[in-house]
């Protein structure tokens, strides 16, 4: 892409070296500028008998955002360069046209037209014979009412046509592929496999929403949008050449989608990682669609595609607490027979049980394991099915309850080995799966510990 917009400007710059007073073998003929304003214009648009239309736009609300309809499909829309087409536009209006008296182009060889934020159009028709590296051109300026104003008609260096026409608008897309940037966006999917996890942005925060419902690590998910908002296309391909077969998509290895905020329309876009990369093994094909949009087969960097992890408990909050300390307002201890053992409710700076203050003992051990439950981070985080075995020892349960009667429930287990007496809280997921928070501190086994205790003594 970069050659052909080397291209351009080489072709420019020979115009304007050549044209200074003459053009082509004709020193009689004068230069005259196409005369555009780049900064004004809002829409380019090319046509020619090979690719058809295709419509530049300013994204309308921005000061230098392009999107980019690449055939007469209006889903076949991409994002612009901005750098790129303004600075195309730029020289394009400054290109020097030898003027001719010679009213006719010959076979038409396609037509780019500009429109500025006026309405006011200009309009170059290029012809198809070439002498001495020069073309004919028409240049027609038209009103509101679409009435040319003025017509003339010159010739203009062969390599500006084809930089412009022969190319078309396809070096002028932008390279980034999901088009939001970190604050934009409100939903994540990464798939690998049969391995999946969702992310959700709430008012709470980021979660997890599939495979089940959790409080996510925010740092963990942050890292993930980043590395996946900077993927660009190195190259694009064509479908219809590169099928699925060669490019590794008709099983894609990964699959990444990133959402905006739900408002009904889609804002949405996907990107799928095939298994075939390129000699070097720095490339790699991938499919990146928008929602509503049509499918772009791309060339990404193999680099850093390591990082993105659609393990599930990667993304965990790694403390097992649903609720703060202060949301507390009653803590219950249940038996390992679901029976309530004790009963406790924060009372300014103390605890009340059985509507008696509990004492300074008492005290700190509550708040030492609603400190466990609520912040300390876990030393690992995994998964139990229905039907594993356990090699812990049942303590109990813990139940935490806010001021809106909302209820969390964890189960209590302690197990020893090398590392010492570690504090297992385990919350039921819901289809037979439950997510367990190992914590190995001091207060974690102290907290254990009193439980036991507790129950045993009651």
């Amino acid at each position: 892409m970069s050659l052909i917009v080397a291209g351009v400007l080489a072709g420019l710059v020979l115009v304007s070296g050549s044209v200074g007073g003459h053009a082509g073998d004709d020193p009689d003929l004068k230069a005259h500028q196409i005369g555009i304003d780049g900064v004004s214009i809002v829409e380019v648009r090319i046509e020619t008998e090979e690719l058809g239309l295709q419509i530049a736009r300013r994204v309308e609300g921005t000061v230098d955002g392009w999107e980019l309809q690449l055939s007469d499909d209006e889903k076949d829309v991409w994002g612009g360069n901005s750098a790129r087409i303004r600075t195309v536009l730029r020289v394009l209006g400054s290109a020097p046209v030898g003027v001719s008296d010679d009213d006719e182009i010959g076979d038409l060889f396609g037509t780019l037209a500009v429109v500025d934020h006026d309405g006011l159009s200009t309009e170059i028709r290029f012809g198809t014979e070439a002498a001495g590296g020069f073309v004919r051109a028409e240049v027609v300026s038209r009103g509101l009412d679409g009435i040319a104003t003025s017509r003339w008609f010159g010739r203009i260096e062969r390599s500006l046509r084809d930089s412009l026409l022969a190319e078309g608008l396809e070096s002028w897309r932008a390279t980034g592929l999901f088009d939001f940037t970190m604050s934009q966006v409100f939903g994540a999917e990464v798939t690998a496999g049969d391995t999946h996890v969702g992310l959700r942005r709430t008012g709470d925060g980021w979660r997890v929403v599939e495979p089940w419902s959790v409080g996510a690590d925010s740092a963990m998910v942050q890292s993930m949008l980043g590395l996946s908002l900077g993927l660009e296309a190195e190259r694009f391909y064509d479908s219809s050449v590169y099928t699925d077969d060669l490019t590794g998509l008709e099983s894609p290895m990964a699959r990444i989608r990133i959402s905006g905020r739900e408002t009904g329309i889609p804002s949405g876009a996907v990107i799928e990682i095939g298994a075939a990369v390129d000699t070097s093994g720095s490339e790699i094909f991938a499919r990146y669609s928008v929602d509503g949009g049509n499918p772009v087969l791309v060339a990404i960097k193999t680099e850093g595609l390591n990082q993105l992890i659609p393990a599930p408990l990667a993304y965990v909050h790694q403390t097992a607490g649903v609720m703060m300390r202060a949301d507390v307002a009653t803590l219950r201890i249940l038996g390992p027979d679901g029976d309530e053992r004790f009963a406790c409710e924060p009372r300014l700076d103390s605890w009340i049980a059985d509507g008696i203050a509990v004492t300074p003992t008492q005290g700190e051990a509550i708040e030492r394991l609603i400190g466990v439950v609520t912040a300390e981070r876990a030393n690992n985080i995994f998964v139990r099915g229905i039907n594993d075995e356990s090699s812990e020892a049942e303590v109990g349960a813990i139940e935490l309850i806010d001021r809106n009667g909302n209820m969390v429930v964890y189960q209590v287990s302690l197990e020893g080995g090398d590392q010492g007496i570690q504090l297992h809280l385990s919350r039921d997921m819901g289809g037979g799966t439950t997510l367990v928070w190992v914590c190995g501190s001091a207060e974690a086994a102290g907290s254990g510990a009193w439980m036991t205790a507790l129950i045993a003594w009651d």
